[in-house]
């Protein structure tokens, strides 16, 4: 699950798939670049947006 927090939004979002180098991960290592599935409401994110972990 992720946070997406702004001055006026918080919306969460669960991962449904990670994908990197054409391979899709269960997790995904520091210093990765990879892209992220997920399942939520539509948000306009801001440039340099953060997403924080949530562990449930």
């Amino acid at each position: 699950m992720l946070l997406y927090k702004d001055k006026n939004t918080n919306m969460i979002y669960k991962i449904k798939r990670i994908i990197a180098y054409r391979h899709e991960l269960d997790v995904i290592s520091a210093g990765m670049t990879c892209e992220l599935v997920v399942e939520g409401g539509l948000c306009n994110f801001v440039e340099d947006s953060i997403l924080y972990e949530l562990n449930y």
